[in-house]
């Protein structure tokens, strides 16, 4: 288990046990009302997010309900800080809503202000997305 460094840090992991377990509650507590979320690519989850609800109804909304209840997991494996920004690595794996198998690998980019996530960039195998979880 990665232990955190810093404050920053310490949000993060709180971020990614969130994620993990599907704490809402956490992370509206954790993300600034008006923190920015972008995923690149051409999924239909891809897009620029503004705003906490965005983040939670339109970005998480859409894509935690690709996976079979239950099912998703999220391993930390990386974690580096510097200043306001920290940057993580995970590995993602569940089952799609139509039994594909997924397992993949994450890159995240946050921004923190106040004990907050201001920004978050994520970066991952798009192609994968789409072939498990839109197929």
């Amino acid at each position: 288990m990665i232990e955190p460094q810093n404050a920053n840090e310490e949000v993060i992991l709180r971020f990614v046990n969130a994620i993990a377990t599907g704490d809402l509650d956490t992370l509206k507590e954790i993300i600034d009302p008006a923190a920015t979320w972008s995923f690149h690519g051409t999924l239909p989850i891809a897009g620029f997010y503004e705003g906490i609800d965005a983040i939670i109804n339109d970005y998480l909304g859409q894509g935690l309900v690709l996976y079979k209840p239950g099912s998703l997991t999220v391993e930390l494996t990386n974690m580096l800080s510097a200043g306001d920004s920290v940057a993580i690595e995970w590995h993602a794996l569940g089952e799609s809503m139509s039994g594909n198998q997924y397992d993949n690998e994450y890159g995240l980019f946050f921004k923190l202000a106040s004990g907050k996530i201001t920004s978050v960039r994520i970066y991952c195998d798009t192609l994968h997305v789409k072939d498990v979880l839109y197929a």
